[in-house]
């Protein structure tokens, strides 16, 4: 499983290419990870400036929105 620092890492990929593609949120779903990797990722997003959503789902999975 991953840790939060690939998430994060990942996830920050991908918002830059949400950016240049003038889109406005990044949507994650059922993506595997722990409670506390989802926890940081909320985490540093918020620091951030982003609004973020994090639902969690059966199975250690959870659903991930970032507005930009």
């Amino acid at each position: 499983m991953k840790d939060s620092k690939t998430w994060i890492t990942e996830i920050d990929f991908q918002l830059e290419n949400l950016r240049l593609n003038h889109r406005k949120c990044y949507y994650g779903f059922s993506l595997e990870m722990t409670q506390q990797a989802a926890n940081e990722v909320k985490a540093y997003f918020e620091k951030a400036g982003h609004g973020v959503v994090i639902r969690q789902c059966p199975r250690k999975l959870f659903d991930v929105t970032i507005d930009l």
